[in-house]
C-alpha cells in the first residue's frame, strides 16, 4: 500500500495536550497525565485503544490540518488554535474519518474502542478543563455523536472482515472478495 511508515509512540510529561501526533517527528504523543486518568479503569485497554487508534488514523489518513496538535486541539503551550485554512466542516470530517478508520482497525485487532470513545472524551474534557465548544473544532457533543455514529458502521465492517477471512479459509474466494470489496468501498 502507499501508507506512510508507522509512527513512533512517545509518552509526554506535558500537562495540557492529552494526545497528539507530530507529522514532522512521525510520532504520536500521549501524556502521562492522560494515561494516569484512565489507568485504573477496568476498560483501560479499550480506552487507550480509542486514543491511539484515533491518532494513528489521523496519521494514515494524512489529515493535513494536524500541525503538532489534535485530541484537544490545543497547542503544547495550552493555547487554543484556529487555522483559517481548514474549516470547521473539514475538521469535523477528519474526526469522522479518524473515528471510523481507527474504530475499524482497533475492532479487528480485538479492542472495543469506540464503545468507550464518548466516555473517554467526557473524561478528557472534564479532567483537562476544556471548553465544550472550542473555536474551529467540533464541540464535545458533536465529537460524542461522531463516535456513536461510527459504532454500527465499524461493527458492520468488522463482520465483513471476519466473514471474508472465513471465506478465505474455506477457499470461497468469490465471497471473500465481495466481503473485502465492501470494506474497501
Amino acid at each position: 500500500n502507499n501508507f506512510p511508515s508507522p509512527p513512533n509512540l512517545e509518552f509526554s510529561d506535558t500537562q495540557n495536550n492529552p494526545a497528539w501526533i507530530s507529522p514532522s517527528k512521525n510520532t504520536i504523543f500521549i501524556e502521562n497525565k492522560l494515561i494516569n486518568l484512565i489507568c485504573g479503569d477496568e476498560n483501560f485497554t479499550d480506552k487507550i485503544a480509542y486514543i491511539i487508534s484515533h491518532e494513528i488514523a489521523h496519521h494514515y489518513l494524512n489529515h493535513g490540518w494536524m500541525r503538532d496538535l489534535d485530541f484537544s486541539y490545543s497547542s503544547t503551550t495550552g493555547n487554543y488554535l484556529y487555522d483559517q485554512s481548514y474549516s470547521l466542516e473539514q475538521r469535523k470530517n477528519d474526526e469522522i474519518q479518524a473515528d471510523s478508520f481507527g474504530g475499524f482497525y482497533s475492532k479487528i485487532s480485538g479492542y472495543n474502542s469506540l464503545s468507550y470513545g464518548s466516555e473517554v472524551l467526557s473524561e478528557v474534557y472534564s479532567h483537562y478543563e476544556l471548553k465544550k465548544n472550542i473555536k474551529g473544532y467540533p464541540s464535545l457533543e458533536e465529537r460524542k455523536e461522531i463516535v456513536l455514529a461510527n459504532i454500527d458502521k465499524t461493527e458492520m465492517l468488522a463482520n465483513y472482515f471476519y466473514l471474508g477471512n472465513l471465506s478465505l479459509i474455506t477457499e470461497n474466494y468469490f465471497s471473500a472478495k465481495k466481503c473485502f470489496d465492501v470494506i474497501l468501498k
